[in-house]
């Protein structure tokens, strides 16, 4: 059975654990980063899943649940919101789409409001016309620094179109706002 860092009891055998998981990690983030300085929007949203859905042991492909998140160490999704906020001008990232969603009425203690989440949906562009939006729908178009007609904290949204069928729409969004509610739950953006 193979012990975690934390668990090592050779403190020099510990720190070239820790060395090495600092190294892949830093490695994991290239792509990422990559995408985003070249403005490869789709690209680097679906890097940022990749990344996330590795870090709670799951295989590309499958979808989050309100459980995953807590199992995201903070340093990660602050390195994924450090790169996205860098690279698109503070236009996008995790810390805000928290502003955004708190700023909708939304705080730690809202749970699941449905007008809430609605609302906050509406002013993400995530919603039209009282629904959510299609996976193919999402526009990744390279100018999205220069339009005045996507909002701040459009990106990443890194959960949709990765299971499930067409009728499964409603439940890729559910684990993006889950997201949204477990950081600001956290309050580490504030």
């Amino acid at each position: 059975m193979q012990e975690s860092p934390a668990r090592l009891r050779d403190p020099a055998l510990k720190h070239k654990v820790e060395n090495a998981t600092k190294k892949l990690r830093i490695f994991s983030y290239s792509n990422l980063e990559n995408y985003l300085k070249k403005q490869q929007w789709r690209s680097a949203d679906e890097e940022t899943y990749r990344i996330l859905i590795r870090l709670v042991n799951k295989k590309d492909g499958e979808s989050f649940d309100k459980f995953d998140f807590p199992k995201i160490p903070l340093d990660d999704f602050k390195i994924i919101d450090w790169l996205w906020r860098r690279h698109s001008s503070n236009k996008f990232g995790f810390e805000i789409q928290n502003k955004i969603y708190i700023d909708q009425g939304g705080n730690r203690r809202s749970l699941f409001k449905e007008r809430i989440i609605n609302k906050f949906g509406d002013k993400m562009l995530w919603r039209k016309d009282k629904k959510w939006i299609k996976y193919q729908d999402i526009d990744y178009s390279s100018d999205l620094l220069s339009s005045d007609q996507i909002p701040q904290g459009y990106l990443p949204i890194a959960a949709i179109g990765r299971v499930g069928n067409k009728d499964s729409i409603s439940m890729r969004w559910v684990s993006v706002i889950e997201r949204v509610m477990y950081l600001a739950s956290l309050e580490i953006f504030v």
